[in-house]
């Protein structure tokens, strides 16, 4: 594995779940205490990426062509932001990562899980979390969340519920076993809760990575 100073933070959970605002959060945080961080995003973290992102949300895709389109975002993502961060030392917040192909595309679009998995070992490059953060909700939470935005809604946020509770199954499936990189919150909690209980466990992590 690829030799790193940074260390990388995922945010994970399903749309409404308050993982972006969380990830926001951490960061100001973060920048407050004059600590080199970094804040991305998947998709949508390169220039390319931004349009991966657009084309995903504008269009209707076959799975196999989003599961496609968003390897070549992680792609992009990896080689041009996040591997550079990691080397400056910087500690890096994605709002979201590999896990949530895995669900999206897998459990959700039924994607096979095995080429899902050997097509995110290549394009990330041996980089992996260091800490993944999963905000755990229940669909109906989150679809509320979501309405109450008054915003335009994405590809996944027009789904029906059937297809949230299948991502909802994948990750909790994915979440299951007992994990050293992962914390769970949870995410029916305000959002400064969270991100004090985000920050105090970043803080152990970096405390026992020194």
């Amino acid at each position: 594995m690829e030799k790193k100073s940074g260390f990388l933070v995922a945010f994970e959970g399903i749309d409404g779940s308050g993982k972006t605002t969380l990830s926001r959060l951490v960061y100001n945080a973060l920048l407050e205490r004059s600590i080199p961080t970094l804040l991305t995003k998947e998709p949508g973290g390169t220039p390319i990426g931004q349009k991966i992102r657009a084309l995903v949300h504008e269009q209707v895709l076959t799975p196999q062509a989003e599961c496609l389109l968003f390897a070549a975002d992680r792609a992009e993502h990896i080689h041009h932001v996040i591997r550079p961060a990691l080397a400056e030392g910087k500690i890096v917040l994605s709002d979201r990562m590999a896990d949530s192909s895995r669900a999206y595309q897998g459990y959700g679009r039924g994607i096979d899980l095995t080429f899902i998995n050997t097509i995110t070992a290549w394009v990330m490059q041996g980089i992996k979390p260091d800490l993944i953060i999963y905000c755990k909700i229940d669909a109906t939470t989150a679809f509320n969340r979501i309405a109450q935005r008054k915003q335009e809604l994405t590809i996944f946020e027009r789904e029906k519920r059937l297809f949230f509770e299948r991502v909802i199954q994948g990750f909790e499936q994915i979440y299951s076993a007992d994990r050293q990189d992962l914390m769970i919150l949870d995410a029916h909690l305000p959002s400064e809760t969270l991100c004090t209980q985000a920050l105090q466990e970043l803080h152990k992590r970096l405390e026992n990575s020194l």
